[in-house]
């Protein structure tokens, strides 16, 4: 069995969720991005989009544009990730390369309740798992939208969080690839990732079978996510809160490379930067 030489897998946070003082004009905007982002992907996860009738609407029309090619997500296949328990909700959706990969079983949403409130729950991520065409091989896709840092007992659920998805992995997928991708809202250096069991040391990662997090390299760079967020008190700071990490099954067959992508920060306000991983068989 030979799986692709090549793989890139990408993620954004949108910001278009909710969606009060999201105008039409932003919506364009942030769909031709995530056009552009398409191009050469085989999985993008998108946090706070919500694949409404507004969407399709804004797409119909931008179709009709003849400057525009939007052949990079009619290529693609869709997964809408949308789920409510309690107050917690998701508004997320999934693109992935069908000539690289298919859907095997319903994806499975994960939340977990608050202690002691009726009816008040908080995101642990949805697990999306596909199959790489024309092989039983699968690949897991956890991707999540964790707690701000402004929510109150958000680096409690964000720890929770990670402890969850890690149980989550540790029984029900042992030997299969792994993805984790999204919007953490943390560090990589955060205790939340100590709970996923990430780390920047390949060799460990290989030796102790966790998650390898390559985006601590892109800690010194400058880009990351609210730089270009000029009311935000954190503009000063190097913020990395979007990231994607791969478990060692992966690394074993894989380079694996990170990268933040710069975006037009005029048109979709600079507050997340998408983030891609590019994996290139040994």
């Amino acid at each position: 069995m030979v799986l692709p030489s090549r793989l890139v897998f990408k993620s954004w946070n949108t910001s278009l969720n909710p969606p009060i003082g999201k105008g039409h004009a932003l919506l364009c905007c942030v769909l031709k991005e995530i056009n552009a982002l398409l191009e050469g992907c085989d999985v993008l996860y998108l946090c706070e989009f919500d694949c409404n009738d507004q969407v399709v609407k804004v797409i119909s029309v931008l179709q009709t544009s003849e400057c525009f090619d939007w052949n990079h997500i009619y290529g693609k296949s869709l997964i809408v990730l949308n789920g409510k328990k309690g107050n917690a909700s998701h508004k997320s959706a999934l693109f992935y390369n069908p000539d690289v990969f298919e859907k095997v079983k319903k994806p499975e949403l994960f939340y977990e309740p608050v202690s002691g409130m009726n009816e008040n729950n908080y995101r642990i991520g949805q697990l999306v798992t596909l199959a790489f065409v024309g092989t039983r091989k699968r690949i897991n896709f956890f991707c999540s939208h964790w707690p701000g840092h402004n929510e109150v007992d958000g680096g409690y659920k964000k720890a929770d969080a990670a402890s969850t998805i890690y149980n989550i992995l540790r029984k029900k997928i042992v030997h299969e690839y792994v993805v984790c991708m999204g919007d953490y809202n943390s560090e990589p250096y955060e205790t939340a990732f100590l709970n996923l069991g990430a780390s920047r040391s390949k060799a460990y990662v290989l030796e102790h079978g966790r998650m390898y997090n390559p985006f601590w390299k892109c800690l010194t760079e400058d880009c990351g996510t609210l730089k270009y967020l000029e009311t935000s008190s954190y503009k000063a700071y190097n913020l990395l809160y979007d990231q994607i990490l791969v478990n060692k099954q992966i690394l074993e067959g894989y380079e694996v490379t990170a990268t933040v992508l710069d975006i037009d920060r005029q048109l979709v306000n600079g507050e997340h930067w998408p983030v891609a991983v590019e994996l290139m068989r040994r």
